[in-house]
């Protein structure tokens, strides 16, 4: 009884203080869209020093703390956050998917996957030009193909750092940026008719 009520315990402790690992991210046949936020690993790193390849040694890896929100929200910090994302990918092994940043404040972002056992990394960011985003588009939006199982990290730095993150299919980011922009040209139609309607006014 006493051994039970103790693994009850540290169990309850782990899931507090999120030391256990972050569930994997199952990419299902059918679906387009998912909210990433609650399963990430996160590490804090307050030097703004540590590479791709010291996030990956034991000694930092364990490091790592299981997020408890749908958008992990750093506020004003001089810190640097790394993420690491495990994806179990049962849609079709080909299909292509897309890594979305939707925090478009966030002044650096670097998001890194592995190519044949080597990690290549792309960063973007709101400080960077726009040229160096993979995809144009208002938010940052990285390319990826998850294999049956695979792991990526993302670091991202700046005056405020937020993790808005999500994945969604070519189809469905085609869709929703569709849509940003006919919600945009609406609004800056209508602030342009107000300017002239002003103008005119002013103008009589």
């Amino acid at each position: 009884m006493r051994k039970l009520i103790f693994l009850i315990f540290c169990t309850f402790s782990l899931n507090a203080f999120g030391l256990q690992k972050a569930p994997v991210l199952v990419l299902e046949e059918g679906k387009e869209f998912y909210e990433v936020g609650l399963h990430l690993d996160i590490l804090e790193d307050p030097t703004k020093k540590l590479s791709i390849h010291d996030v990956n040694r034991p000694e930092w890896a364990s490091k790592f703390r299981k997020s408890v929100d749908k958008v992990p929200n750093f506020g004003f910090t001089n810190s640097a956050f790394w993420a690491r994302l495990r994806v179990q990918n049962k849609s079709h092994s080909n299909k292509k998917w897309f890594f979305t940043q939707n925090y478009f404040t966030q002044d650096y972002i670097t998001f890194y996957k592995k190519d044949r056992g080597l990690w290549e990394s792309v960063e973007t960011g709101d400080f960077l030009p726009f040229k160096t985003k993979e995809i144009e588009s208002r938010t940052f939006t990285f390319k990826m193909q998850p294999e049956k199982e695979s792991i990526y990290y993302i670091r991202i730095m700046g005056v405020t750092n937020r993790m808005n993150f999500t994945i969604t299919s070519p189809e469905e980011l085609f869709s929703e940026e569709t849509k940003n922009n006919l919600i945009l040209g609406l609004f800056f139609g209508l602030v342009f008719a107000m300017v002239a309607f002003i103008y005119d006014k002013k103008h009589q």
